[in-house]
């Protein structure tokens, strides 16, 4: 990305600040993408362990437990609705990853 790709021009200091809030944005990416990671690791090892054991591959039960619990954490600015949308997306996304593990 360019290292001001705004359309108008900003003033020095605006032009500064935009900078850094696009790099801490940026590292808060990474710190995201390390996170999807080693979820992924730890629910392919519980994937592992419940086949080892014949358990059942997934429990709806937890997973709507944990989303309402997540879901109390939404402060200001998080709609509950639309952070239920995410998490949901992503409960699908780990079960893909459950699948693939248990395969």
């Amino acid at each position: 990305m360019p290292e001001n790709s705004d359309p108008l021009p900003l003033a020095e200091g605006d032009a500064a600040r935009l900078q850094a809030w696009r790099a801490e944005l940026d590292r808060l990416n990474l710190r995201l993408v390390a996170l999807v990671q080693e979820r992924a690791r730890l629910v392919e090892e519980v994937a592992r362990f419940k086949r080892a054991r014949a358990l059942p591959p997934f429990d709806p039960q937890r997973e709507q437990e944990m989303l309402e619990q997540l879901l109390l954490q939404a402060g200001p600015g998080l709609a509950p609705d639309e952070l239920a949308r995410l998490l949901r997306i992503a409960m699908r996304f780990y079960r893909r990853v459950a699948r693939g593990a248990r395969g």
